[in-house]
């Protein structure tokens, strides 16, 4: 409990206390997170769309490299941890869970979903911020570019 005091709740630790406390509420965290994300991609690619005759070429590019390297990334490691539960499903020496269950819950497997999803995020936030200013331009300036 100290680590997890001392590490300001996160982590590690306190990721293994939660899933100690209840399995579930990492797994609908993830869930929600994943959820919320591809709800978020939907949303951006159909205001995209409505306005890619509207919006400089510049900006299309853009915010199309960064919102697909944003989704590329999303993809990849959600199919990274499809592969590690797989991999757990199918197990059938107890060693080789634990093993799987370890890997989990390390700070490598850790803190790579978290640079994961920073990346993912923050590539996704930038491409959203160059349509929002896109959009307020063409708002302001009462004609498409």
């Amino acid at each position: 409990m100290k680590d997890f005091e001392e590490a300001g709740g996160q982590g590690v630790e306190g990721a293994k206390i939660i899933y100690e406390i209840d399995p579930k509420i990492l797994e609908n965290s993830l869930s929600y997170n994943q959820t919320m994300l591809a709800i978020g991609y939907g949303g951006f690619f159909a205001i995209w769309g409505f306005m890619r005759n509207d919006i400089s070429e510049i900006a299309k590019i853009w915010t199309a490299l960064l919102m697909s390297i944003s989704i590329f990334i999303f993809i990849l490691n959600a199919v990274f941890n499809m592969y590690i539960v797989s991999l757990m499903a199918v197990a059938k020496d107890v060693k080789k869970i634990d093993k799987l269950n370890t890997f989990i819950r390390s700070k490598i497997y850790v803190n790579g979903w978290h640079s994961m999803f920073w990346l993912s995020l923050g590539t996704g936030c930038i491409s959203a911020i160059i349509m929002f200013f896109q959009f307020i331009s063409i708002l302001v300036s009462g004609d498409s570019v």
